[in-house]
Formats: structure tokens, C-alpha cells, sequence
């Protein structure tokens, strides 16, 4: 097991920080806060946790917390992005985890952050959905008294398996963003957390929110997959995070760039009317591959993102046969949420009034 090294000593934990700090590298001038940001800790601390962004970069910089659980974390991204890396488990994880570009420091040496790609970088308004997954967000070897403080965070987490940390969801036909924090989300209890939160993240259009929830279907098991194909690593605390895209009614822009999209003949993206919000579609002229499958003529394409964040609570477990049954009970409950939005055709019961006309 790859221990948080908590009972280092003071002197250990600096000399590991300078060393972190000595081998950085420079933060780009060009940096502004990251617009997503839902979750985490920046939006209830301030300023010094959240987190950055660079545009001409599309990289954000997420600022680390304080040891021992910042340098684990970067532990974790260095271990899973290693070029030298010949751990199959961990290359097929990759799929489900940002690139990671390296470590760095702000100018007076007072904060050291990861760069991660932007997943979102060809969004144009991207509805979002932070969770923090697990029965259990403390480690096994916690003291009683975290274990009473992270208990006390979220009365159903036994129950459901996650906690909603955040939502935004885009409402096309005003235009806007709403915002649900953490908050809203320990508000939600097993009778309330499909229709205040799961459906009401895929937004008002019935016929769209049927085809979205099919497409996190699909990419959620498959993450339900490696988990249950592996044993080496369990997750406490660490976060999913779900997107998909949205036009706005206004947008002149007749085109938006998808990752991973890949033709074998030309194609246009269109933008059309359903149910009076507006809908992201990809008209193909002959066939495309798309996530690994392949479309025909007319086929509608949504692309939705699933990605694993927040590494601060992770263990490398050897000579051990158990699954990581505490997030894949978390996942499991997910999926059967959106299993029953993909066939709901029942109209949104939350969110802004949207107009009909």
C-alpha cells in the first residue's frame, strides 16, 4: 500500500515541499479563474484553492492541497503518467483521467499546482456535474474522529454511493447557467437525488435528455468495468465528473469542435430546434467512428464526458483480491439513476421557467 506518509516529520514534510518546489516549473502569466469550476474546495475557501486557467494553453492549473494529501495526489498522476509506465490497469485508466502536463509554482513560491488538461475546452456551455464518490470518503486507516467528521458531511452517502458537490446546467432557451452547490446537494435524499439531481442535470428537453442519459450509460459502465476488473487501487473521496454540451438560442456560430470525433468521409454539424430548447447534433454524410462506434447517415451524435478527478485519499493495494466495493457501489447506484432517465419521458419537475413560445 502506498501510505499518505502522515506520520512524517515536519522536517521531512519541508524538505519534500522544497523539493516540489524546486523541481516545478513556472506558472504562464496568462491566467484567469477557470469558468467550471463547481466543486472543490475554491468555491467554499477563496481565492488561494481555486482553480486557474490559460487559455492559450487549454490547460487549467488546480492548486494542491496542503501535505500530506497534495503531494499524494500528485503521487498518483505521476504514477499513472509515467512514459515508463507498463502497468495495463493503470494505462486503461487513463482513458477516464485528464492528461497531466506537470507540476508548478506561482511566481513567490507560496503555492504549487497541477496542470491538467481542460476537458472542457470545446465547450461552448457545457452543463456539468461534480460528485464525490464512495460509501466511505475516509480511508481504513482513519482515526475515529475523521471518521465521525465524514460521517456527519452526508447522512445518505451509505445509501446512495455519492454526493452531488455541484451542478451547472445550461438553459438554452434563456440562455443561462444554474448553479446548485454543495449545499443543494447534501439536500438530496434517496427519494429526491433522480428528479432534483440526476434529471435535472440533463436539462428541460425530454427527447435530449433520453439520448444523453443513454450515452452516460454507456461511458459509466464502462469505468464500472475497470473497476470491477481490478484490485491494485481503491479511491476514497476522489470525484466524477460528468458534461455534455449546449448551444444557446443566440449562438450565430454555425459549428462547435467535439475531441474524438473521427470521419471517414465529410460532415457538418447542425444546430436544431427540439421541444423549444436547441440541441447539439452531428449530421453524417456516410459513416463516422464516434467513441468507438461506428454511425450511419442521419445518425444524431451527443458527446458527453465522464472523467475520475481528485486523488487526494487513493491506495495502491498488493496481496489483496477485493474490489473497490465502496466506489463501485456509488457507480452502480449512478447508473441505475440514468438507466431511468434514458426511458423517462416525463417533463423536468425543477429548473427555470422555460419559455414555450
Amino acid at each position: 500500500m502506498i501510505a499518505n506518509n502522515e506520520c512524517c516529520s515536519k522536517d521531512d514534510q519541508t524538505d519534500k515541499l522544497n523539493y516540489l518546489f524546486e523541481t516545478s516549473s513556472l506558472l504562464p502569466s496568462d491566467l484567469i479563474d477557470y469558468p467550471n469550476q463547481i466543486g472543490g474546495h475554491g468555491l467554499l475557501f477563496g481565492n488561494k484553492s481555486k482553480i486557474l486557467y490559460s487559455h492559450v494553453q487549454s490547460t487549467i492549473y488546480k492548486p494542491i492541497q496542503h501535505y500530506p494529501k497534495g503531494p499524494h495526489e500528485l503521487e498518483f498522476y505521476q504514477h499513472l503518467f509515467d512514459p515508463n509506465c507498463c502497468d495495463t490497469t493503470l494505462i486503461e485508466l487513463r482513458q477516464f483521467v485528464p492528461d497531466f502536463y506537470g507540476l508548478y509554482r506561482d511566481s513567490e513560491r507560496k503555492h504549487l499546482y497541477l496542470g491538467l488538461k481542460d476537458l472542457l475546452a470545446n465547450f461552448k456551455n457545457p452543463s456539468l456535474c461534480d460528485l464525490k464518490m464512495g460509501c466511505r470518503t475516509y480511508a481504513p486507516d482513519s482515526s475515529p474522529s475523521k471518521v465521525m467528521i465524514e460521517c456527519a458531511k452526508y447522512k445518505w452517502r451509505e445509501e446512495i454511493g455519492f454526493l452531488v458537490t455541484g451542478l451547472k446546467v445550461f438553459y438554452p432557451d434563456i440562455n443561462e447557467h444554474n448553479t446548485y452547490d454543495i449545499f443543494f446537494g447534501r439536500s438530496l435524499n434517496p427519494s429526491t437525488i433522480y428528479d432534483n439531481g440526476i434529471r435535472l442535470f440533463l436539462g428541460p428537453d425530454i427527447n435530449r435528455a433520453q439520448k444523453l442519459a443513454h450515452k452516460f450509460v454507456k461511458k459509466l459502465t464502462q469505468l464500472a468495468n475497470w473497476f470491477e476488473n481490478q484490485t491494485c487501487y481503491h479511491f476514497y473521496a476522489s470525484s466524477l465528473l460528468l458534461a455534455y454540451d449546449s448551444i444557446s438560442t443566440n449562438d450565430e456560430k454555425k459549428g462547435v469542435l467535439y475531441p474524438e470525433f473521427s470521419s471517414s468521409s465529410s460532415s457538418h454539424f447542425q444546430h436544431h430546434q427540439c421541444n423549444n430548447s436547441y440541441e447539439v447534433s452531428r449530421k453524417t454524410s456516410s459513416t463516422t467512428t464516434v467513441e468507438g462506434e461506428t454511425v450511419t447517415d442521419e445518425d444524431e451524435v451527443e458527446y458527453v464526458l465522464v472523467y475520475l478527478i481528485d486523488f487526494t485519499r487513493w491506495e495502491m493495494v498488493t496481496n489483496c483480491q477485493i474490489k473497490d466495493e465502496n466506489f463501485l457501489y456509488g457507480l452502480n447506484y449512478l447508473i441505475k439513476l440514468f438507466e431511468r432517465a434514458s426511458i423517462d419521458s416525463s417533463p423536468l419537475q425543477n429548473g427555470p421557467s422555460i419559455s414555450t413560445t
